[in-house]
């Protein structure tokens, strides 16, 4: 007993003098760690289980007081357990599908608003980092910091020489010895409970997604990188951005390399008000509307076009300048996604929006939603009935969707999980959608995104999503879905919302790229079907504009034929334009349509067609026209 108790104090010693493992995110270090120190262990789990076990009494079981002062008693619970759960919280105030209005108004304050840490400490931490006495390097320094978040506060100050107004963000201190903690408890507890609350999930994979980002985030020299990669991609300032998003303005701050390090970070002041202050954005007379659909495109852009995001937009790191622009802050929570996965998601986004079962069950396989050997049409069969709905997909957003489909696989007893690699874009989509609708109720970011995200797909000149691009406007049997060339057209219109960014030459393009490469389809082997389908088409619907002039029925191919042809007239206000901006494209048109001889068989077939139309049927819908007059005036 006494040899063991002698190897145990050894041991506990020889641990208290190693350099504690906090350099990196490593669970596997940190359980090797703490499995020396149980008692730290037993601390926190009982702080934790004692914490949440009360607000499940309080207010899930007995629902004591109010609705407000129950998200109260939620905030308050969060902050106390540290900055991981302060996190969780910020990411349930976007999220107001799943929680009452009033807790995720109330979560909201999480997001800037927490109880700042002693100035003397912030100072101490300043003169470490930048290894001089902070009044050598800023001319004025705040007493008091402007906003004290979950992983640090920010003072404003004015840099030495040129007093530069700039924003000091200090890192709260011991941040990384709590987060390791936090996060071989959380792996404890998930352990014992994610099978019991029905989580299909690895319990490290949750807890590396939880409690690993936040490890990203404590390192400021990454932010401090994110921060100036974001900038050069997507500020729409004259003298920065080369790539900005199409519709509205965006401002994102310039950080000084010099005066950061891993655990400060120092950059440019930024003027405005956050996008919740409502009061403050109608005094300042700005366009609510605008900012959250710049907010929206800006964010789909990231995600389809460039790949690299801001994974925490949420409404504490948004703001709006005096001048309209979209202020991007707080850049530690930035990924990237590869062009695959892009690709992927694109597809499920189309196919989701479109009523296509099918093929959003082939998108989620690519994406290791579903398991290689899912069978697709159990899938495609427990689907089917969400689409059905007409308050389905169209209507719903993307939370209800991903929460839709979980059902459905959870209903129907099909593996469905977030591949790790994803879930910050989950997140990222999540809060996007949760600060759009925080900010404008019922603001659609489905509906109102999908037009930006046919342009992306129509600027792909790849083979792959050409042939998406083809699965979308074409039925199986060749033929022409109308409605949705309509949709394609108006997307390439609504796509150039209030820009001055996106050159109207690179909007001309984008279009007449497609559809060179539709004329190249249509003249192509594979497009026979459609040839044949739309000379039906055109012809059909010549036939019926002459049945509608003199007044006749219509048969009902015709009536069918005319609608769907109707629903594409907007897209001669744009064809139009493109005609007169760039003539030469048409003309490029008509001569590789003409070059082969498909093409002139084409042309001719239709002419022809017309001709024999109007040849052959002019007298007898003359005759037909008289004899309906006169019958009106016998009649009268």
């Amino acid at each position: 007993m006494r040899t063991w108790w002698r190897r145990a104090s050894r041991a506990a010693t020889s641990a208290s003098h190693a350099s504690p493992p906090w350099s990196t995110y490593d669970l596997e270090a940190f359980q090797k760690h703490y499995r020396l120190r149980p008692h730290q262990l037993a601390r926190r789990a009982w702080q934790i289980l004692s914490q949440v076990g009360y607000l499940r009494l309080v207010n899930g079981i007995l629902k004591r007081g109010s609705m407000n002062e129950r998200a109260v008693r939620l905030r308050i619970g969060l902050t106390t357990l540290g900055p991981s759960f302060v996190k969780l919280g910020q990411a349930l105030a976007t999220r107001p599908d799943l929680l009452p209005p009033e807790y995720c108004l109330e979560l909201t304050k999480l997001q800037d608003r927490l109880p700042p840490f002693p100035e003397e400490e912030a100072r101490q931490i300043l003169k470490e980092e930048l290894k001089q006495d902070p009044k050598d390097v800023f001319e004025s320094f705040s007493h008091y910091p402007v906003g004290a978040a979950s992983l640090g506060q920010v003072y404003k100050a004015r840099l030495k020489g040129d007093a530069t107004a700039v924003a000091v963000k200090v890192q709260r201190p011991r941040l990384q010895e709590q987060v390791a903690l936090d996060a071989v408890v959380l792996s404890m507890l998930a352990k014992r409970y994610a099978g019991k609350y029905g989580i299909q999930s690895d319990a490290a994979l949750l807890v590396d997604e939880l409690v690993g980002r936040i490890f990203l985030e404590l390192d400021y020299e990454r932010e401090a990188t994110n921060l100036h990669r974001f900038r050069k991609l997507y500020d729409t300032r004259d003298t920065y951005g080369t790539n900005p998003p199409p519709g509205g303005t965006v401002h994102v701050p310039k950080v000084f390399f010099q005066h950061s390090t891993r655990k400060i970070i120092t950059m440019e002041w930024m003027d405005g008000i956050k996008l919740t202050d409502q009061e403050g954005i109608r005094r300042l007379g700005l366009d609510t509307q605008k900012l959250v659909e710049t907010g929206v495109f800006c964010g789909i852009k990231q995600l389809l076009e460039d790949g690299f995001f801001h994974a925490d937009a949420h409404p504490g790191n948004l703001m709006a300048s005096p001048g309209g622009a979209l202020i991007y802050l707080d850049f530690g929570n930035v990924a990237e996604v590869h062009k695959s996965d892009r690709d992927g998601l694109l597809k499920a986004f189309v196919a989701y929006v479109n009523n296509d079962p099918a093929a959003l069950v082939l998108a989620l396989q690519s994406l290791d939603f579903l398991s290689p050997s899912t069978t697709t049409g159990d899938w495609i069969a427990a689907l089917s009935p969400v689409f059905e709905e007409k308050a389905g997909p169209k209507k719903m957003d993307f939370a209800g969707a991903v929460q839709h489909i979980a059902n459905v696989a959870r209903l129907a007893d099909i593996p469905f999980r977030v591949p790790p690699r994803l879930a910050p874009v989950i997140r990222s989509l999540a809060a996007l959608e949760g600060t759009a609708s925080t900010v404008q109720s019922g603001f659609q970011v489905v509906s109102r995104s999908y037009p930006y995200v046919l342009r992306v797909l129509l600027k792909d000149r790849s083979p792959e999503m050409r042939r998406m691009l083809q699965s979308i406007v074409l039925n199986t049997d060749g033929t022409v879905r109308w409605n949705r060339v309509k949709r394609l057209t108006e997307a390439m219109e609504n796509s150039k919302y209030g820009t001055e960014a996106w050159e109207l030459s690179e909007y001309q393009e984008t279009y007449m790229k497609a559809l060179e490469d539709g004329i190249v389809f249509l003249l192509s082997s594979q497009g026979s079907q459609t040839r044949h389908a739309l000379e039906r088409d055109l012809l059909d619907a010549y036939r019926t504009s002459l049945r509608e002039f003199v007044g006749g029925n219509l048969p009902t191919r015709g009536k069918m034929v005319a609608s769907r042809l109707a629903r594409t007239a907007e897209g001669s206000s744009l064809a139009l334009r493109l005609l007169v901006n760039d003539p030469n494209f048409f003309a490029r048109l008509v001569a590789k349509t003409t070059y082969q001889s498909d093409g002139l068989r084409i042309l001719f077939g239709l002419i022809l067609g017309l001709c024999r139309e109007t040849g052959v049927k002019a007298m007898e819908e003359t005759l037909l026209l008289a004899s309906k007059q006169m019958h009106r005036w016998t009649a009268s």
